[in-house]
């Protein structure tokens, strides 16, 4: 989250670029970043007035010049032009519009330390007092399904980037859950196969069973 005010807004109509130019994919103003969608034939007058009139607070970039660490732009929804501001700066399309005061925002560049968001886990399988290097937020996805054990879909995440957060015994700790489980199953059923023979011992009952009758006494009645 970084601070804001209505002091530093980058309005475009000051660029040059008015609104019937273009198409603003926004959720509305001020915005910290500006998806434009040229109208026919203004794609090159658009970015050349924001590249030439507004570059002191605004970065501008074409679609296919969108740095990959943005990952935001192998899809066909991105827009022709795509411009982000400043820290600190918002982008709004001209100076009739109504603002939000708002005091703080994100979305700037995901350089930007203070844009980083923090991850906090707790659990048997994770690693106690551990501090991590950053990492992706799209590697929580494969993550999470790790742990519940079930097959993740098709994503951008990677779950070798993560490993590190896990204690290296996970899996033997898990298998040995299922042994100690499995062993607990068998004495409890012991258990109550012994009461169970020890009490028809002691009170001289019949079972039946898969139509049979098994003696285990010697008074002829039936449970």
């Amino acid at each position: 989250m970084a601070n804001v005010s209505n002091d530093r807004i980058i309005y475009l109509s000051d660029c040059n670029v008015t609104m019937n130019m273009y198409t603003l994919v926004a959720s509305g103003p001020p915005s910290t970043i500006a998806p434009i969608i040229p109208s026919r034939g203004n794609l090159e007058i658009i970015y050349n007035r924001l590249k030439n009139n507004c570059s002191r607070h605004l970065t501008v970039y074409k679609k296919e010049d969108i740095p990959e660490h943005f990952h935001y732009t192998h899809n066909r929804r991105i827009t022709p032009i795509f411009a982000v501001a400043d820290k600190g700066w918002q982008i709004s399309p001209d100076r009739h519009q109504r603002l939000d005061n708002l005091k703080g925002n994100h979305g700037y560049s995901n350089l930007i330390s203070s844009m980083h968001p923090f991850f906090i886990a707790r659990g048997p399988l994770f690693k106690e007092g551990y501090l991590s290097e950053p990492f992706r937020n799209v590697d929580i996805y494969p993550l999470m399904c790790d742990l519940l054990g079930i097959e993740p879909a098709s994503n951008n995440g990677s779950l070798a980037r993560v490993q590190h957060l896990l204690k290296s015994n996970k899996t033997k700790n898990s298998y040995s859950f299922l042994i100690v489980l499995v062993i607990l199953i068998f004495i409890v059923f012991g258990f109550m196969s012994y009461g169970i023979v020890s009490f028809c011992a002691n009170h001289h009952c019949k079972m039946r069973r898969y139509g049979q009758i098994y003696d285990l006494g010697t008074d002829d009645f039936d449970l």
